[in-house]
């Protein structure tokens, strides 16, 4: 199947995906689906071949896809909104081997991303994935903030709003609870969950924070 639903509008596209499922349970064949659309790969394939220039760069399960990209192309290619690069250093600190993202945000890595090429990279640049999900807003004054940012961009989506926010000179875009409040125009504390982080060689773009 070469794209079969990139004409349909979006509740048909949604009501049609549910019977190409259907059909395909129904007949119990292979079938290879060919799509830009990542919400159809994910919802639909029982394993996603992510390719670039021709080239696959990752074929695995779609929660692994996700949780796991190989490499930033990967990373990037999935998830809406797409995951958040940030440029960072990573020095070595009393606390231990940090990811500085300049004077507004420093991070302490966990010890899951220490491997061996990660170490080996203090001093070098690297670029620091974040999805949109791993961030959080700090709604009350006592609680620690991983830094501040101010805030460009607000969309309502239901029961979640993006947030778009910059520090350093760069943008990233937070998923919070609709609940949340947060507008335009503010500045805000952040805290990002330092265990879904991902960091990605800068040169290569491979994702050296996998064992």
């Amino acid at each position: 199947m070469d794209e079969p639903l990139s004409n349909l509008d979006a509740k048909l596209r949604v009501q049609t995906r549910g019977k190409i499922l259907e059909l395909h349970k129904q007949l119990k064949r292979t079938v290879v689906y060919v799509t830009h659309d990542q919400v159809e790969a994910m919802t639909m394939g029982d394993r996603i071949a992510v390719m670039n220039g021709g080239v696959i760069q990752q074929l695995d399960m779609p929660e692994n896809v996700y949780r796991r990209p190989v490499n930033k192309f990967v990373a990037g290619f999935l998830g809406t909104p797409p995951m958040n690069f940030l440029d960072a250093v990573l020095v070595h600190s009393p606390e231990g081997l940090q990811a500085n993202c300049g004077e507004a945000l420093s991070l302490v890595l966990p010890e899951r991303v220490l491997l061996p090429d990660v170490l080996a990279r203090a001093g070098q640049e690297v670029v620091l994935g974040v999805r949109p999900e791993g961030f959080q807003v700090v709604e009350t004054p006592e609680t620690p903030v991983d830094f501040t940012a101010a805030v460009s961009v607000v969309e309502i989506l239901g029961v979640e709003r993006l947030v778009t926010a910059s520090v350093n000179g760069q943008e990233f875009t937070a998923k919070i609870d609709v609940e949340v409040p947060v507008k335009t125009g503010s500045t805000i504390g952040f805290t990002i969950n330092k265990h879904k982080i991902h960091i990605f060689d800068k040169e290569t773009e491979r994702n050296i924070s996998l064992k």
